[in-house]
């Protein structure tokens, strides 16, 4: 690795995959944070419709997602 960064390019290579991997940290923990809103609001007793349009998910995936508990 330590080669990769000893050029600009191979640092630019770096920089991208770094950013990469911040970017897919970033949606799990968007989609995890979803499903926890989910849990929530369906122990409050909201429909898994009204769930789906607040999130902006599909429907189909809420109920996965309250399955899976």
């Amino acid at each position: 690795m330590h080669e990769a960064i000893e050029n600009e390019k191979g640092v630019e290579q770096m920089c991208r995959e770094m950013e990469e991997i911040r970017h897919e940290g970033v949606e799990e923990g968007r989609l995890a944070e979803k499903k926890d809103t989910a849990k929530s609001l369906s122990n409050a007793g909201m429909p898994v419709e009204k769930i789906a349009q607040i999130l902006k998910v599909d429907v189909q995936a809420v109920r996965e997602w309250l399955l899976k508990d």
